[in-house]
């Protein structure tokens, strides 16, 4: 069974990939896919991603304080929800508490890091796995002697990130422009082959976050002139307000985004 193990940011990264090769090491019919070990060179990285995400049959969504709020992460969480059954998306906090999750992410059941925590979603993917699945005498005996393992390392990376960045880390703007820009991309290929079909799930997340971490970047443009930041803007803000414009939006959340894109067309418009 393919479980897709999704991720964003340099930390995530790091939990993600320990956490998809212990998955495999516990119940050894688990396929982890994991887009740094996956996607070989030369590879268009969201082609690959994509494919995945239509072919997995579970979702686990790694999340931490820095990216909860990662148009990407939310991307792909509407990505899996579409594509997988009902209770088949495991979002899992290992910095913070399920309660810190808010918005579209808080629709799915959500849990801390921790044996238990973990030992369930052990037993939900193996109870996915029909036929297909291990005896549970054998699946929690691999749990009992390798969680240890698992807790230790996880453990050492989050001590290990907290030392690096010296505690809590805010995304800076350009971090936000790195986020928008892979969840454009995702969107902007599956829309390619559709005309003013309206959005899915995952499609309208990612756009709604797009949109909040641009109202974020105008604020820190506004608050300091950063010649760079502004040119990479420019170059992003026309095909971003393509895609809302090729979609139908109606209602208050159609008067919030023009109500956006007109402070970024001033903002632009003053700008040197």
């Amino acid at each position: 069974m393919k479980v897709f193990v999704s991720w964003s940011g340099e930390l995530a990264q790091d939990i993600a990939g320990a956490l998809s090769v212990w998955l495999k090491r516990v119940n050894q019919r688990v396929d982890c896919f994991f887009s740094p070990e996956h996607i070989h060179s030369g590879r268009r990285w969201s082609t690959t991603v994509a494919s995945e995400l239509e072919s997995c049959s579970f979702g686990i969504l790694c999340l931490t304080r820095q990216n909860m709020r990662s148009p990407w992460i939310h991307f792909e969480a509407g990505a899996l929800s579409k594509s997988v059954e009902e209770g088949r998306v495991c979002p899992i906090v290992f910095d913070g508490d399920t309660s810190d999750i808010e918005g579209p992410l808080s629709q799915f059941q959500a849990i801390t890091f921790g044996a238990s925590g973990v030992k369930k979603l052990v037993k939900d993917i193996n109870g996915a796995m029909e036929k297909e699945s291990l005896p549970e005498t054998f699946l929690w005996s691999e749990f009992e002697d390798r969680w240890p393992s698992l807790e230790r390392d996880i453990q050492r990376i989050l001590a290990t990130h907290r030392s690096s960045v010296g505690g809590a880390h805010e995304p800076t703007a350009r971090e936000l422009l790195v986020e928008i820009h892979s969840a454009v991309v995702g969107v902007s290929n599956g829309m390619a082959s559709r005309s003013r079909t309206g959005l899915h799930l995952g499609e309208a997340i990612a756009l709604s976050s797009c949109l909040e971490a641009l109202g974020e970047i105008e604020n820190a443009l506004r608050s300091r002139n950063d010649a760079d930041l502004l040119l990479v803007l420019r170059r992003l803000y026309a095909p971003l307000r393509s895609l809302f414009d090729g979609v139908e939006i109606t209602g208050q959340s159609a008067a919030g985004i023009e109500a956006t894109f007109n402070r970024l067309d001033q903002l632009l418009a003053g700008a040197p």
